[in-house]
C-alpha cells in the first residue's frame, strides 16, 4: 500500500491551476475521532474577478478533498467551538451522496466560470436571477 496521503486537490479555474498547495492532515487517527485537514492555496488576495452584478469581488476558490474510504465529514454536533469558528465561512458538501469521503469545500469548481457562485448545497451567492410570471418566447435580441 502507498504511504502517500490520500487526498487530492483540483482546480477547474485557470487562476489557480498551477498554484502550489499546502495540505496538512494528521498522519494517523483512531476511529470516531474528529480531526482537521488544512488546505492552503497561496494566491494574491488583492486579485479580483468580475461578479454577476458587474462589480469586482474576491476570486472563487474551491477544493475537492478526497479522504480514504470510510472517512467522512463529521456531523455538526461533533465539531469543537474552535473548529466551528474556523469553518464558519466555508461551505461543505459531499461530492456525491454515495461518496461521503469526497468533500467539496467552497463553490462548485468551475460551476459557472466565475460569473457568480453556486454553493454545493444549491444555494446561490452573488447570482442575479430574474423570474417571469408568464410564459414567453424571445423573438429578437438587440
Amino acid at each position: 500500500k502507498s504511504t502517500r496521503s490520500n487526498w487530492a486537490y483540483c482546480s477547474a479555474n485557470c487562476h489557480l491551476a498551477n498554484k502550489p498547495v499546502d495540505i496538512q492532515v494528521t498522519q494517523a487517527v483512531l476511529p470516531n475521532v474528529v480531526f482537521e485537514a488544512v488546505v492552503r492555496i497561496p494566491y494574491d488576495m488583492q486579485l479580483k474577478q468580475v461578479l454577476a452584478n458587474g462589480k469586482k469581488g474576491a476570486l472563487n476558490v474551491s477544493v475537492v478533498l478526497i479522504l480514504p474510504e470510510g472517512f467522512e465529514l463529521a456531523p455538526p454536533d461533533r465539531f469543537s467551538p474552535e473548529m466551528k469558528e474556523k469553518k464558519s465561512n466555508l461551505s461543505f458538501q459531499n461530492y456525491r451522496p454515495t461518496k461521503k469521503n469526497i468533500l467539496v469545500i467552497g463553490p462548485i469548481p468551475n460551476g459557472n466560470r466565475g460569473r457568480g457562485q453556486i454553493y454545493p448545497d444549491g444555494n446561490k451567492s452573488n447570482n442575479i436571477f430574474y423570474n417571469v410570471t408568464a410564459t414567453s418566447t424571445i423573438s429578437k435580441i438587440i
